[in-house]
């Protein structure tokens, strides 16, 4: 019942070798790693109710690329949400017969100033997003973490085939 931060500071005194910003990382994704493993497994002991899940992020400025790109989007029962460390995005159930009308990511992101969408972003990326060149659709990448598995985060610009394009 207690939060990651508590948690955190009692892992940092019995191992006084611990940083707290990867003891509170840590943490908070054993937390909602537990939440989502919860949450997927109820929705598939009940198909007659839940026909799949909706990914939703947090939108602020510190929602990373990757997620911001799959907010929003519709996924089967028998995919799981596996965001990356410290990820922050939950899975909300699709229930049969319930009309669920999400705004995407990008599309909040479309509806943000240039100032905030660079400040999000960084250099780098906004200039090939003003470019025409960023794809949505290009910016996770799969990575293995132990003891969690197949993981998503935020694709380089190298990943997304795209050249580093300086502001």
């Amino acid at each position: 019942g207690q939060g990651p931060r508590t948690i955190a500071a009692t892992m940092r005194r019995a191992l006084d070798t611990v940083p707290r910003v990867w003891a509170e990382t840590t943490v908070r994704t054993a937390q909602i790693w537990g939440y989502r493993t919860a949450a997927h497994e109820s929705y598939r002991a009940n198909p007659d109710l839940v026909r799949g899940w909706i990914w939703t992020a947090a939108l602020d400025s510190r929602t990373c690329l990757g997620c911001l790109s799959q907010h929003g989007t519709f996924h089967t029962n028998d995919e799981t949400l596996n965001g990356h460390d410290g990820c922050r995005c939950a899975p909300i159930p699709v229930v049969r017969g319930v009309d669920l009308s999400i705004q995407t990511g990008p599309e909040w992101f479309d509806g943000l100033s240039g100032s905030t969408q660079r400040d999000i972003m960084g250099p780098s990326r906004y200039a090939a997003y003003k470019a025409g060149e960023f794809d949505w659709n290009n910016a996770t990448s799969h990575y293995t973490h132990e003891p969690y598995g197949d993981m998503l985060r935020s694709a380089t610009l190298d990943e997304m085939g795209i050249e580093r394009i300086m502001p």
